[in-house]
């Protein structure tokens, strides 16, 4: 070490300072990488979810007005027809 030169100390500074640069910029490329397929994964997660859950709650809906409908009928004196309004079709 004492033979080299404040040159040639200077450029092998500045040489292991752009192989860590580019080691860091490597990573960064690399995480970015994997976080952007994390999140596409996670959007077809909640996109798969939120059709179930919207489905859900439509048939929940069509449930609550068969029945409304029904027990409107039954309550009018009509309780045959309340139960064929509360058939699923």
């Amino acid at each position: 070490m004492k033979h080299l030169s404040i040159k040639w100390s200077l450029t092998a500074a500045l040489a292991l300072l752009v192989l860590m640069i580019g080691l860091i910029s490597g990573l960064g490329f690399y995480a970015n990488h994997n976080s952007s397929q994390a999140l596409e994964e996670l959007t077809a997660t909640n996109v798969r979810l939120t059709n179930l859950a919207n489905r859900t709650q439509v048939q929940a809906l069509r449930a609550q007005t068969f029945l409304d409908r029904s027990a409107s009928f039954s309550t009018q004196g009509n309780p045959e027809k309340g139960r064929r309004a509360s058939l699923w079709q």
